[in-house]
Protein backbone atom coordinates (compact mmCIF):
# COMPACT_ATOMS: atom_id res chain seq x y z
CA UNK A 1 0.00 0.00 0.00
CA UNK A 2 0.93 3.53 -0.65
CA UNK A 3 1.79 6.27 2.29
CA UNK A 4 -1.70 7.94 0.36
CA UNK A 5 -3.37 5.06 0.85
CA UNK A 6 -2.27 4.47 4.29
CA UNK A 7 -3.03 8.02 5.58
CA UNK A 8 -6.34 7.86 3.88
CA UNK A 9 -7.50 4.44 5.58
CA UNK A 10 -6.04 5.49 8.75
CA UNK A 11 -8.71 8.68 8.57
CA UNK A 12 -11.48 6.95 7.56
CA UNK A 13 -11.09 4.46 10.26
CA UNK A 14 -11.98 7.00 12.87
CA UNK A 15 -14.93 8.04 10.86
CA UNK A 16 -18.16 6.80 11.96
CA UNK A 17 -19.33 4.08 9.60
CA UNK A 18 -22.75 6.45 8.29
CA UNK A 19 -20.65 9.52 7.64
CA UNK A 20 -17.94 7.24 5.77
CA UNK A 21 -20.97 5.97 3.44
CA UNK A 22 -21.90 9.42 3.11
CA UNK A 23 -19.01 10.74 2.04
CA UNK A 24 -17.65 8.28 0.19
CA UNK A 25 -21.42 8.67 -1.78
CA UNK A 26 -20.66 12.34 -2.38
CA UNK A 27 -17.17 12.03 -3.36
CA UNK A 28 -18.37 9.26 -6.01
CA UNK A 29 -20.95 11.92 -6.98
CA UNK A 30 -18.31 14.45 -7.50
CA UNK A 31 -16.53 12.00 -10.17
CA UNK A 32 -19.47 11.49 -12.08
CA UNK A 33 -20.18 15.19 -11.87
CA UNK A 34 -23.82 14.22 -10.74
CA UNK A 35 -25.21 17.16 -9.57
CA UNK A 36 -28.25 15.28 -8.14
CA UNK A 37 -26.04 12.58 -6.28
CA UNK A 38 -23.69 15.65 -5.06
CA UNK A 39 -27.19 17.34 -3.83
CA UNK A 40 -28.77 14.39 -1.99
CA UNK A 41 -25.25 13.16 -0.08
CA UNK A 42 -24.53 17.11 0.25
CA UNK A 43 -27.75 16.98 2.25
CA UNK A 44 -27.06 13.70 4.34
CA UNK A 45 -23.17 15.73 5.45
CA UNK A 46 -25.31 18.62 6.70
CA UNK A 47 -24.60 20.85 3.68
CA UNK A 48 -28.11 21.42 1.35
CA UNK A 49 -27.86 23.41 -0.85
CA UNK A 50 -24.33 24.62 -0.61
CA UNK A 51 -23.33 21.61 -2.08
CA UNK A 52 -21.37 23.35 -5.17
CA UNK A 53 -19.24 25.32 -2.91
CA UNK A 54 -18.47 22.10 -0.92
CA UNK A 55 -17.69 20.05 -3.57
CA UNK A 56 -15.49 22.96 -4.37
CA UNK A 57 -14.09 22.63 -0.89
CA UNK A 58 -13.62 19.13 -0.81
CA UNK A 59 -11.93 18.81 -4.08
CA UNK A 60 -10.03 21.88 -3.81
CA UNK A 61 -11.28 22.59 -7.88
CA UNK A 62 -13.01 25.15 -9.35
CA UNK A 63 -17.17 24.71 -9.61
CA UNK A 64 -16.13 25.02 -13.60
CA UNK A 65 -13.91 21.75 -13.02
CA UNK A 66 -16.55 19.67 -11.36
CA UNK A 67 -18.82 19.65 -13.76
CA UNK A 68 -16.62 18.80 -17.09
CA UNK A 69 -15.30 16.05 -14.51
CA UNK A 70 -12.10 16.55 -12.36
CA UNK A 71 -10.81 13.31 -13.80
CA UNK A 72 -10.53 14.92 -17.58
CA UNK A 73 -9.97 18.88 -16.62
CA UNK A 74 -6.59 19.87 -16.25
CA UNK A 75 -5.63 22.28 -13.14
CA UNK A 76 -6.16 25.60 -13.95
CA UNK A 77 -3.63 28.30 -12.41
CA UNK A 78 -5.86 28.74 -9.15
CA UNK A 79 -6.41 25.21 -8.30
CA UNK A 80 -2.14 24.70 -8.67
CA UNK A 81 -1.50 27.66 -6.56
CA UNK A 82 -3.88 25.65 -3.60
CA UNK A 83 -1.31 23.59 -2.28
CA UNK A 84 1.62 26.11 -2.56
CA UNK A 85 0.58 27.90 0.71
CA UNK A 86 1.77 25.78 3.90
CA UNK A 87 -2.51 25.95 4.84
CA UNK A 88 -2.34 23.41 7.17
CA UNK A 89 -1.95 26.36 9.34
CA UNK A 90 -3.92 28.70 8.64
CA UNK A 91 -7.75 28.86 9.38
CA UNK A 92 -10.43 27.32 7.59
CA UNK A 93 -11.62 30.52 6.30
CA UNK A 94 -8.31 31.81 5.73
CA UNK A 95 -7.65 28.29 3.98
CA UNK A 96 -10.62 28.80 1.57
CA UNK A 97 -10.21 32.68 1.04
CA UNK A 98 -6.77 31.93 -0.30
CA UNK A 99 -8.18 29.34 -2.99
CA UNK A 100 -11.34 31.45 -3.81
CA UNK A 101 -9.70 34.49 -4.42
CA UNK A 102 -7.30 33.42 -7.52
CA UNK A 103 -10.61 32.36 -9.25
CA UNK A 104 -12.04 34.57 -11.72
CA UNK A 105 -15.38 33.41 -11.56
CA UNK A 106 -15.48 34.42 -7.52
CA UNK A 107 -12.75 37.68 -7.26
CA UNK A 108 -16.08 39.84 -8.10
CA UNK A 109 -18.01 38.47 -5.41
CA UNK A 110 -15.47 37.63 -2.93
CA UNK A 111 -17.21 39.00 0.38
CA UNK A 112 -20.52 37.08 -0.49
CA UNK A 113 -18.48 33.51 -1.16
CA UNK A 114 -16.72 34.43 2.35
CA UNK A 115 -20.16 34.44 4.03
CA UNK A 116 -21.12 31.14 1.90
CA UNK A 117 -18.02 29.20 3.00
CA UNK A 118 -18.70 30.15 6.30
CA UNK A 119 -22.36 28.53 6.30
CA UNK A 120 -20.58 25.18 5.04
CA UNK A 121 -18.18 25.11 7.73
CA UNK A 122 -20.90 26.26 10.88
CA UNK A 123 -23.37 23.01 9.40
CA UNK A 124 -20.95 20.07 8.40
CA UNK A 125 -21.00 17.22 10.39
CA UNK A 126 -17.47 17.85 12.92
CA UNK A 127 -15.49 15.13 11.13
CA UNK A 128 -15.62 17.26 7.73
CA UNK A 129 -13.13 18.96 9.19
CA UNK A 130 -10.61 15.83 9.73
CA UNK A 131 -11.27 14.90 5.72
CA UNK A 132 -10.25 18.61 5.35
CA UNK A 133 -7.11 18.53 7.11
CA UNK A 134 -6.68 14.93 5.36
CA UNK A 135 -7.24 16.83 2.06
CA UNK A 136 -4.79 19.64 2.86
CA UNK A 137 -2.12 17.11 4.20
CA UNK A 138 -2.19 15.06 0.97
CA UNK A 139 -2.01 18.18 -1.39
CA UNK A 140 0.83 19.21 0.25
CA UNK A 141 2.88 15.81 0.76
CA UNK A 142 2.06 15.66 -3.29
CA UNK A 143 3.41 19.05 -3.95
CA UNK A 144 6.66 18.44 -1.67
CA UNK A 145 7.68 15.17 -3.48
CA UNK A 146 6.68 16.70 -7.06
CA UNK A 147 4.06 14.02 -7.39
CA UNK A 148 0.72 16.57 -7.96
CA UNK A 149 0.43 15.92 -11.50
CA UNK A 150 0.17 11.81 -10.57
CA UNK A 151 -3.12 12.83 -8.82
CA UNK A 152 -1.66 9.77 -6.04
CA UNK A 153 -3.89 11.03 -3.56
CA UNK A 154 -6.97 11.49 -5.88
CA UNK A 155 -7.03 8.02 -7.17
CA UNK A 156 -6.61 6.64 -3.07
CA UNK A 157 -9.50 8.77 -2.02
CA UNK A 158 -11.12 7.46 -5.16
CA UNK A 159 -10.16 3.57 -4.46
CA UNK A 160 -10.90 3.92 -0.73
CA UNK A 161 -14.47 5.81 -1.39
CA UNK A 162 -15.28 3.16 -3.65
CA UNK A 163 -13.87 -0.04 -1.48
CA UNK A 164 -16.60 2.10 1.39
CA UNK A 165 -19.81 2.08 -1.09
CA UNK A 166 -19.23 -2.06 -1.94
CA UNK A 167 -18.61 -3.21 1.43
CA UNK A 168 -22.10 -1.49 1.88
CA UNK A 169 -23.87 -3.31 -1.07
CA UNK A 170 -22.03 -6.31 0.13
CA UNK A 171 -23.79 -5.82 3.53
CA UNK A 172 -27.24 -5.43 2.59
CA UNK A 173 -26.93 -8.33 0.02
CA UNK A 174 -29.53 -11.29 0.83
CA UNK A 175 -29.30 -13.49 -2.36
CA UNK A 176 -25.96 -15.22 -3.91
CA UNK A 177 -26.83 -12.81 -7.36
CA UNK A 178 -26.28 -9.56 -5.36
CA UNK A 179 -23.19 -11.07 -4.01
CA UNK A 180 -21.77 -11.64 -7.33
CA UNK A 181 -22.68 -8.53 -8.97
CA UNK A 182 -21.42 -6.70 -5.90
CA UNK A 183 -18.30 -8.31 -6.52
CA UNK A 184 -18.09 -7.53 -10.21
CA UNK A 185 -18.68 -4.13 -9.82
CA UNK A 186 -15.55 -4.38 -6.98
CA UNK A 187 -13.42 -5.90 -9.85
CA UNK A 188 -14.34 -3.06 -12.42
CA UNK A 189 -13.49 -0.78 -9.90
CA UNK A 190 -10.10 -2.00 -9.87
CA UNK A 191 -9.83 -2.09 -13.57
CA UNK A 192 -11.16 1.37 -13.92
CA UNK A 193 -8.26 3.06 -11.57
CA UNK A 194 -5.80 0.84 -12.94
CA UNK A 195 -6.55 1.96 -16.43
CA UNK A 196 -6.69 5.32 -14.94
CA UNK A 197 -3.10 4.80 -13.45
CA UNK A 198 -1.99 3.31 -16.85
CA UNK A 199 -3.39 6.96 -18.50
CA UNK A 200 -1.73 9.21 -16.59
CA UNK A 201 1.26 7.12 -16.93
CA UNK A 202 1.41 7.02 -20.94
CA UNK A 203 -0.01 10.69 -20.87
Amino acid sequence: MSLFHNIILCIFQQLTDEFRLHYSQFWSSILKADLEGMKKNADHLGVGQLYGLFACMVTGRSWNSIQKGIDKSEKNAAEVFFPLCNLSYLHFLDYFFIFFLQSKEVKENVAKYIKYIADVLAKIDRQMILIFKTNDLLRNIEFSLGTHNNKTSFVQMTKTCWQVIRAEEMRVCQTKWCYFKTSIKSLLDQLKITFYQIHLWLW
